[in-house]
């Protein structure tokens, strides 16, 4: 085995493991010292409405939500964990029906938030690719005791990652048969990290494998004003290449071959030398997407308990906010 090209301060570690522990018990100390601001927030929300009144707070449903995807435990758990600071506890049910229907603008400024306190820089680098996730994964554990084979449901997770701050920037769900190399997909999930980002700040680079390489990806990328890092398909390179040589012999008599290049094209032109375009581009540091999706899953687990597609999103939404703001 080679050694680490970047020896591990293991006291630097170990604290950083400490303070993600103890950011919780500030998150439940902030909620105490901020009493007023709920009471005026349950007042908003109950102005003008029909019906029974709200008796708790979007706030407290998000602080519990964020602890449901970290603990992964169920919403009768967070009933008795609200008993630590509320004199009042909502019900399993409550604490389902209302997490299930946060609103989206709440969520919306829930990921902005620590992400603008993450990222750093005027220019930064993305990196972006796809792992897989289990639905409803509590009963591998019954199917490996008995021996039980059965068909796994799952889905994809999109995911856009700050390289420097390591901060996700964009997580989206997509069916296990939907490609993220598909022009729309990517093309939704990088104008949704450049939303989420200051606008002082700016994507420089965007890292993706082969599994991007088509044209309207990096027409989309020429368009976004973002330098595309993917690497073209091996017969695009060899085609380029030839054509190249071809030109190069044609010129000695004056003569080239006419071709209208695309984008893809140009650029892939610059990955003939594979190995001085990877000195000049930095394409291995595409590498980050795998140590981050790695950490996710050691902390979030490899299962998402939640079964609509809705309630899914939401779910790994609530997983990345909860991850950014141990970042910051």
């Amino acid at each position: 085995m080679g050694k680490r090209r970047t020896p591990i301060d293991w006291g630097s570690y170990n604290r950083e493991l400490v303070d993600r522990g103890s950011k919780f018990v500030r998150m439940v100390e902030d909620y105490k010292a901020n009493e007023s601001s709920m009471k005026y927030e349950l007042q908003s929300m109950n102005e003008g409405k029909e019906g029974g009144q709200f008796q708790y707070a979007n706030t407290l449903f998000v602080f519990l939500a964020a602890i449901k995807v970290s603990t992964m435990k169920g919403y009768r758990w967070l009933q008795g964990f609200s008993c630590l600071f509320l004199e009042k506890v909502p019900s399993y049910s409550q604490i389902c029906r209302r997490i299930e229907t946060l609103p989206d603008e709440l969520l919306e400024r829930l990921e902005r938030e620590p992400i603008r306190n993450a990222v750093s820089g005027q220019t930064i680098d993305i990196i972006l690719d796809a792992t897989g996730v289990q639905i409803n994964g509590k009963t591998v554990w019954i199917d490996e005791k008995f021996g039980v084979k059965r068909k796994r449901k799952w889905k994809k997770l999109h995911i856009v990652i700050d390289r420097q701050s390591r901060a996700i920037l964009s997580m989206r769900v997509i069916d296990k048969n939907q490609s993220e190399g598909e022009s729309g997909e990517f093309k939704t999930s990088l104008k949704a990290a450049k939303s989420k980002l200051p606008d002082s700040v700016k994507i420089e680079n965007a890292f993706g494998d082969r599994g991007y390489d088509s044209v309207d990806n990096f027409d989309t990328c020429k368009e976004e004003i973002v330098k595309p890092v993917i690497r073209v398909k091996k017969n695009t390179i060899t085609k380029l290449k030839r054509e190249k040589d071809i030109n190069e012999q044609l010129l000695l008599s004056g003569r080239h071959l006419e071709r209208d290049y695309t984008y893809r094209d140009k650029c892939a032109m610059e990955q003939i030398n594979w190995k001085d375009y990877v000195e000049r581009s930095g394409y291995g540091k595409r590498s980050g997407e795998e140590g981050v999706i790695g950490a996710f899953k050691r902390i979030f687990g490899e299962s998402v308990y939640s079964k609509k597609d809705e309630s899914i999103g939401r779910e790994c939404r609530l997983k990345a906010v909860v991850w950014n703001m141990m970042l910051g």
